[in-house]
């Protein structure tokens, strides 16, 4: 049952500040009231501005009409439905995240600097080499550990093509080269111990000298309402994975040795879908609603920070433009995965 659009008219400007409570309300801009992502409203002072995903809409919308009308609702990350005030909340919720703990980084480990692992093991002659990490927020520590580099391959061929990690909890785990990996940290939110993910990658294993260049992707928590559905979603899916990282493209757009590289931001794009995937089919598995509001994010990030069409673009030259376009076709496929999953 339900329905489906084979194309939406968007509204000026193309903001999803603006266009969201169009969806929600059937009205323009003109009657909703919200203009833009940052905007001032009626009755502000010229120093002061709101944010146009905080402020409620001069239009009803249908979550409050269904709502009005006996039925209960949830959102699973819909802008404008975080429960900040009575008319941005629905029964229950996966809110948009409002702040991480802590990150990114992205760190360089010089060989010169390591050590060797004795608790790893020796290949082809060539031993594990690692070196002390930790991350911190302020004064506060996150998580510690070991890296190492190792040769896990016995080929006849001395050189070094794995990573492996130590937290924690004291096992070591193997992650190849230009593999993906989650660092924890548990940090007390409001008196309660909240669990923390941070994405992580090596981006590059030098497989001669075995220097290494890693991305630690932020570290951030679930956001949710009420306290008793967010504790059961995160204990179902985890913790927010968190966006693409835009500034660090931005970085490598400009610079190939900086930043994370556009596969790495589908990566991440990628991975954050199918984790509004788990949620969304754990909340229509698990909850009873009759209107459920779900957003996908990914679109918006992998075009506000990878659309270029002309040379005047920075960053612009004909190689990028065309790796640029088939992220796009790549991102459309991920979302094609999400919307078949929800059909089927």
């Amino acid at each position: 049952e339900g329905y489906s659009a084979r194309r939406l008219r968007m509204a000026n400007p193309t903001m999803t500040a603006v266009n969201h409570p169009v969806l929600a309300t059937g009205a323009w801009p003109g009657r909703t009231g919200i203009v833009g992502s940052v905007m001032r409203v009626e009755g502000d002072g010229l120093d002061r501005w709101s944010s146009g995903f905080l402020v409620p809409p001069e239009s009803d919308t249908v979550w409050e009409e269904a709502r009005r009308a006996g039925h209960r609702v949830g959102t699973v990350l819909w802008p404008h439905m975080g429960g900040e005030e009575e008319r941005l909340t629905a029964d229950f919720g996966m809110a948009w995240p409002k702040r991480r703990l802590a990150g990114p980084w992205i760190l360089t480990f010089d060989p010169e600097d390591a050590q060797p692992e004795p608790e790893l093991p020796v290949t082809d002659g060539l031993g594990a080499r690692s070196w002390p990490f930790r991350l911190a927020t302020g004064d506060e520590e996150l998580t510690r550990g070991r890296l190492a580099v190792l040769d896990a391959t016995p080929d006849g061929r001395d050189r070094y093509d794995t990573v492996a990690v130590r937290d924690a909890d004291g096992a070591w785990r193997y992650v190849e080269d230009r593999g993906w990996f989650d660092l924890r940290a548990t940090a007390s939110i409001d008196g309660e111990p909240r669990a923390h993910l941070g994405w992580s990658k090596v981006l590059h294993l030098n497989r001669g000298t075995g220097g290494l260049r890693l991305y630690v992707g932020e570290f951030n928590r679930l956001w949710g309402y009420p306290d008793s559905f967010r504790q059961r979603l995160e204990a179902a899916v985890g913790p927010w994975p968190g966006m693409p990282d835009g500034p660090a493209l931005a970085d490598w757009w400009l610079d190939s040795a900086e930043g994370i590289d556009l596969d790495t931001f589908m990566e991440q794009a990628e991975r954050l879908d199918r984790y509004i995937d788990a949620a969304t089919a754990w909340v229509l598995a698990n909850e009873e609603a009759s209107l459920l509001l779900a957003y996908h994010p990914t679109p918006d990030a992998v075009q506000q920070n990878g659309l270029l069409v002309h040379r005047r673009q920075w960053g612009w030259s004909e190689g990028r433009e065309f790796a640029a376009r088939e992220a796009l076709r790549r991102l459309g496929r991920s979302v094609d995965a999400s919307v078949a999953d929800l059909w089927k």
